[in-house]
């Protein structure tokens, strides 16, 4: 199946390449302007900005890591109910 099949249309394939990059990129901005707090003098503002930066970077690692992984598990879990075969734990 291509991406023009999945999505519906070419206007929307030839888009998301482009909203990926957008995202790659909204992400590198905020990292990097968290990370402009630690060069500051005040120790109150270097912690505020390592602590957002590393927060950042979770949040991302959990959008690349655990979002796919729940959506399987969802998505199992919803087909199996639907085909009458008990629950996604294998308990009926």
């Amino acid at each position: 199946m291509t991406l023009t099949e999945k999505t519906g249309s070419a206007r929307q394939t030839r888009q998301w390449p482009i909203s990926l990059l957008l995202d790659r990129l909204r992400f590198r901005l905020i990292f990097a302007g968290f990370m402009i707090f630690t060069t500051t003098y005040l120790v109150n503002t270097v912690w505020f900005g390592a602590l957002c930066a590393f927060a950042t970077v979770l949040a991302f690692l959990a959008d690349v890591l655990v979002a796919p992984a729940l959506m399987v598990v969802v998505t199992h879990r919803d087909s199996v109910e639907r085909s009458g075969r008990g629950t996604a734990w294998g308990r009926t």
